[in-house]
């Protein structure tokens, strides 16, 4: 839930944003449109590249990856000084967005070996509370940028980016703690074991 939460709140956050990064570079509406295209395809490319990348190192690495990249995507923002480094680091962003496909992914495992009731009957509503990460992180997001530009200012778009990085860091680290899918761990052996 809170993974969703803060790669959703990275999405919003350019979205709410882009008419002040688009005044900061001195860019028509057109050219911030096509701008934000960019974006939007790069953005597809790494979500389709992260699916192989989980498959390969596991459920809880590519929970913290996605999440990171998610950080790394805001403070690579921040430092952005054109229109090719924001596609880039935009883009990046991707990685976050797949976290959704990771979670669903890790859920689904833990959920088949659980033999708690209480988790089968439930399995609905938990999947729904994860979901709700996405209006959360929407919410979130307008609230910081309202917030941040009473403190600091509409125009510091950098520093509310900036800022943006150290909740998906925390989540990142709380991922850590994360078991690994008992599925994915017999796998990873298998693929060892067949390599040997």
């Amino acid at each position: 839930f809170l993974a969703w939460t803060v790669a959703v709140y990275d999405f919003i956050l350019f979205g709410t944003l882009l008419p002040r990064v688009k005044e900061d570079f001195g860019w028509s509406s057109s050219h911030a449109l096509l701008i934000s295209t960019f974006v939007s395809i790069g953005t597809a490319v790494v979500v389709l590249g992260v699916g192989p990348v989980v498959d390969r190192l596991g459920r809880r690495k590519g929970m913290m990856i996605t999440v990171g990249g998610t950080a790394l995507s805001s403070a690579a923002t921040a430092a952005s000084g054109g229109a090719l480094s924001l596609v880039a680091a935009k883009s990046v962003g991707g990685m976050g967005l797949s976290e959704q496909a990771v979670n669903a992914t890790y859920l689904n495992e833990i959920y088949a070996v659980s033999e708690s009731d209480a988790v089968r009957k439930h399995r609905g509503f938990l999947y729904s509370f994860v979901q709700t990460g996405w209006p959360l992180g929407a919410l979130l997001a307008a609230g910081f940028v309202a917030l941040m530009g009473s403190i600091v200012g509409p125009d510091n778009w950098r520093l509310v980016f900036l800022v943006a990085t150290l909740p998906a860091l925390v989540i990142a680290f709380v991922c850590a703690r994360l078991k690994e899918s008992p599925q994915f761990d017999l796998q990873d052996r298998i693929r060892r074991l067949r390599k040997a």
